[in-house]
């Protein structure tokens, strides 16, 4: 004959078991009123905020946002050397 294990039940302290309803009670009240009546008036509440007419071109103004490196204006990148001086340098570095 094969025995079924056997289940036990937990009692808990009925104090703690009627606080915890009451608290379960309180939650569902505020949810209650949260999506009722007291939401409805938050949600006219907006504002909108003004378009300004002289603007930069929507098309272009990523182009503008980045503009890239910044480079002084008065930057001259000069070359050092002749063209001749420049091949001759090369082939020695890659000797």
């Amino acid at each position: 004959m094969t025995r079924l294990p056997q289940l036990t039940l937990y009692q808990t302290d009925p104090t703690n078991l009627i606080k915890s309803l009451k608290m379960a009670d309180k939650v569902k009240e505020l949810v209650n009123n949260i999506t009722k009546g007291d939401n409805s008036e938050k949600e006219k509440e907006f504002s909108t905020q003004p378009i300004k007419e002289g603007g930069v071109d929507p098309k272009f103004a990523a182009h503008q946002a980045h503009p890239g490196p910044a480079v002084p204006k008065d930057f001259n990148a000069q070359e050092e050397g002749t063209k001749e001086e420049r091949r001759a340098k090369a082939e020695a570095l890659n000797k």
